[in-house]
């Protein structure tokens, strides 16, 4: 009879950067973070004062805001941030900023520098507050905004851990023990061994000097826009087995029985005799006794990290240097040179870079009805050979219904230009006409993109 019993679990955490191409690079890096997700409300101070009729306004014309936060609030609850580079630099970094100088406001407001011990009401808190309050959370305030300012700053320390050398430094990480295995051959290299194997060298190659480098050591690798990729996953894996014994129906047995009998050995028949001859002996029966019951347990550990490089943009180049982060083994991407269009990334050349400017400008005076004439240069100055740029005029501020005219024809909102040549100068005439009723106007931006 054979009895099998088993239960598995298993967890898996995952994490993605973004493909979208505009965060492309540095600005898709995440950050997992442990913390305390503390509420906090934003709120306008409404300060009332008889003697002017009026309320208490910045020097900007605004209401002051403050920012109430309660640390003791029930709903605070330790949190695991996911956060982006992006989003800690243009979003938090500058709620912190916000944060920081709405309660410096507040600080003021109860005049915590001449009174330490005052206590003060602070708008959409509900409750009073002290100076040493108001101080502390501060303190937070400017700590957490230190560490993210930190921990964004770029440092070239990686640039000695090549990606080639990720299985013998990082993988062992992951091998604790004194029995396990140690990684000295795997491959980490940019290109699989049967390509590598299959590589000749062709005559007149230029080379460095002193230049007797493996190919299974590159850690740089070009690769080109128009939609195809590059993609690699390394990973490593520890499964630690466990069989022990058990007595489940009756704990293991091996033993042997021996069983001795009477039994009929041999017969004869006898043709002038009466009667059957036969020869009686003992029979020998052994019998093997096996019961096994055991129990075993596996645990395994794995680490996979995978990336792909490629991009839409045909025309589009990229050089990049791969290496690895000494702390947790991710990948580390440093553009070292290429030609990218928009959007334009960090560390190669633009493909695309638009130059607008206005060369020729309407008199000082302009009468109520005339136009106002001006001379625009549109250029590339990106290393592509030819272009398409937009150029826009903003109507977002054209409260007064001005009229817009390029080139003689109706410039309502845009207008597309192709094939733009690199180093070539274009010449357009943009005229504006007075709308209906104002003869003073808010200036509208001209973007070319």
């Amino acid at each position: 009879v054979e009895k099998t019993r088993s239960t598995q679990f298993t967890t898996t955490w995952s994490y993605q950067t973004s493909t979208d191409p505009w965060t492309a690079g540095a600005m898709s890096d995440i950050f997992v973070v442990p913390n305390l997700n503390v509420m906090y409300r934003e709120v306008y101070v409404v300060n009332w004062k008889n003697e002017s009729c009026a309320v208490d306004q910045t020097v900007d014309g605004k209401l002051p805001v403050t920012t109430a936060i309660n640390l003791e609030d029930e709903k605070n609850q330790p949190a695991l941030a996911f956060f982006s580079r992006y989003h800690v630099e243009y979003v938090k970094l500058p709620e912190l900023e916000r944060s920081i100088e709405n309660i410096e406001y507040s600080i003021s407001l109860c005049n915590c520098t001449e009174s330490p011990t005052n206590i003060c009401s602070v708008a959409g808190e509900g409750k009073k507050t002290s100076c040493d309050e108001l101080g502390e959370q501060v303190t937070y305030l400017r700590s957490a905004r230190d560490e993210w300012r930190e921990n964004l700053m770029m440092n070239d320390d990686f640039k000695e851990n090549s990606i080639v050398n990720w299985f013998e430094e990082v993988g062992p990480k992951l091998m604790t023990d004194e029995n396990d295995l140690n990684i000295n051959d795997h491959s980490s290299a940019i290109t699989p061994q049967t390509l590598l194997l299959g590589a000749e060298e062709i005559e007149n190659q230029p080379k460095k000097r002193n230049d007797d480098t493996n190919l299974e050591e590159v850690k740089r690798i070009q690769f080109s826009g128009g939609g195809s990729t590059f993609s690699m996953m390394l990973s490593k894996e520890k499964v630690w087995d466990k069989v022990g014994l058990s007595c489940w129906d009756g704990c293991n047995a091996d033993y042997e029985n021996t069983i001795e009998g009477p039994g009929l050995d041999d017969l004869k028949g006898t043709v002038k005799g009466i009667g059957v001859v036969t020869d009686i002996k003992l029979f020998t029966v052994k019998t093997h006794v096996t019961h096994e019951s055991t129990a075993e347990s596996m645990d395994t550990e794995s680490t996979s990290i995978g990336f792909t490089l490629g991009d839409n943009e045909p025309g589009d180049e990229f050089v990049v240097d791969l290496y690895y982060d000494e702390k947790f083994g991710t990948i580390i991407f440093d553009t070292f040179a290429g030609r990218s269009k928009c959007p334009h990334e960090a560390g190669t050349a633009a493909i695309e870079d638009p130059r607008l400017v206005i060369t020729s400008y309407p008199p000082q005076h302009v009468f109520p009805d005339e136009d106002m004439v001006f001379e625009v240069e549109m250029s590339n100055l990106g290393v592509g050979d030819e272009s398409q740029f937009v150029l826009y005029a903003q109507h977002r501020d054209n409260e007064g219904s001005l009229k817009l005219l390029l080139d003689g024809a109706p410039f309502g909102g845009s207008r597309e230009f192709t094939n733009v040549l690199k180093d070539t100068t274009y010449k357009k005439t943009l005229v504006v006409q007075r709308g209906p009723r104002l003869f003073q106007y808010t200036p509208l931006d001209l973007v070319m993109e």
